[in-house]
């Protein structure tokens, strides 16, 4: 699919879960459009929660979105919980995290599962970036 095409149809799907659940919460998806995307379905005042740098390039500020739209931007990585001095933030995620998986609401997505054999296919796969999920390499 073009990646034209492809921006497009995850902007539509933003639009639409905006609309559909009244939300204000557009996560940037940076191989898929990122910020003016994410600024074009977002609610009025909602948040741009931008998590994750998968590519080096600057991201641009959809600045007459952020404006017109009174949307606040939100930058997140995962350092936040692991780096921080505080180390009850840390433990409540866990806990938060493990109770989920624990009692069934975190299930984890498997897009496909290589043997340990194939694990050059595994890599190929991943560096494609056909997945939604997860790659398993099972060991012998």
């Amino acid at each position: 699919m073009h990646d034209f095409f492809r921006k497009r149809l995850w902007q539509k799907r933003l639009v639409a879960l905006a609309a559909a659940y009244a939300i204000a919460l557009a996560g940037l998806i940076a191989n898929f459009g990122g910020a003016q995307m994410a600024a074009a379905a977002a609610q009025p005042g909602g948040i741009i929660f931008q998590y994750g740098a998968l590519s080096m390039q600057p991201t641009p500020l959809p600045l007459f979105a952020v404006l017109t739209k009174g949307l606040w931007i939100r930058g997140y990585t995962l350092l936040e919980f692991t780096s921080s001095p505080d180390r009850q933030r840390l433990e409540a995620a866990k806990k938060y995290i493990y109770d989920r998986l624990e009692d069934g609401r975190f299930v984890p997505r498997i897009a496909k599962t290589f043997p340990f054999a194939q694990v050059v296919e595994a890599y190929r796969y991943l560096e494609s970036n056909a997945q939604v999920g997860k790659i398993v390499i099972t060991l012998p």
